[in-house]
């Protein structure tokens, strides 16, 4: 992909995650949507410390808060049973993370 079409696709994604305010309807998957937008603005030539710098920070800002309203509501729908297992997957990750970190 030339940085031209980089760039129109970029825009593109990015007025989808605001149409949806960085949420997504059933018919988009977030997660993708998020990662995909993300991975374009990384392997843009922003020169550090330049306006575009700072505006590439503030969307990604933007595109993290949208995850994590994402997160919120998806986690609100969940029943008691489902929000039980969910816990019971991440607490265990979460402190492998932390073990991995420490011996780092």
């Amino acid at each position: 992909m030339n940085v031209h079409n980089k760039a129109q696709t970029l825009v593109a994604l990015q007025l989808v995650l605001e149409e949806y305010r960085y949420g997504a309807v059933s018919t988009i998957h977030l997660p993708s949507l998020l990662r995909t937008t993300l991975g374009l603005m990384e392997s843009s030539k922003v020169v550090e410390g330049s306006a575009d710098a700072e505006a590439m920070i503030e969307k990604t800002c933007k595109i993290f808060e949208g995850g994590k309203i994402f997160i919120v509501r998806f986690i609100i729908t969940l029943t008691r049973t489902q929000l039980s297992l969910l816990c019971g997957i991440l607490v265990p990750l979460f402190a492998l993370i932390l073990v991995e970190q420490r011996e780092e």
